[in-house]
């Protein structure tokens, strides 16, 4: 089954206001150092709009595998 492990939150805003690209990449910094740490086996990441395709190209960009 499905089991979840943790959740991280941010308070970056939505689409009607600007966000910092350095709040952005903090934000995704975490999500990646979490998931290093874990390394349980295959994981699900879920967030609105486009911040799951925005975090896969931050970690492309790092040049990491998971």
């Amino acid at each position: 089954g499905v089991e979840n492990i943790g959740a991280i939150t941010s308070h970056i805003s939505g689409k009607q206001y600007k966000t910092d690209k350095n709040e952005k990449n903090n934000f995704y910094s975490k999500v990646l150092t979490t998931l290093e740490q874990i390394k349980k086996g295959p994981v699900i990441i879920l967030g609105p709009g486009f911040a799951k395709e925005e975090f896969y190209s931050f970690v492309k960009e790092k040049k990491l595998e998971l």
